[in-house]
């Protein structure tokens, strides 16, 4: 999987990796918006190193996870997170 991690002020560098998904479901994100959070971690980069950004998005279910409810998905599912609680919601 890759993934883009915060490597200094208004600076950032694509890494692969396992993806490890803790029993929460696996989508492929479609959509990402930036967020006022997000920006300032960008410009203050150096102060939030190593840190993966965007929590603001919408994908589809590839592999439903194993610790939600129903809300979790179904595989081709398109779905987007409630990001207080963790679940994901239908779009």
């Amino acid at each position: 999987m890759k993934y883009a991690v915060l490597s200094g002020n208004e600076r950032f560098e694509i890494r692969e990796g396992e993806l490890k998904s803790n029993g929460c479901a696996v989508l492929q994100v479609t959509h990402v918006g930036v967020c006022g959070t997000d920006t300032s971690y960008w410009h203050e980069g150096e102060r939030y190193r190593g840190v993966v950004i965007g929590h603001e998005y919408s994908g589809v279910v590839v592999a439903p996870g194993t610790n939600r409810a129903p809300q979790a998905g179904r595989p081709g599912g398109r779905v987007h997170p409630k990001r207080i609680s963790g679940a994901l919601r239908p779009l």
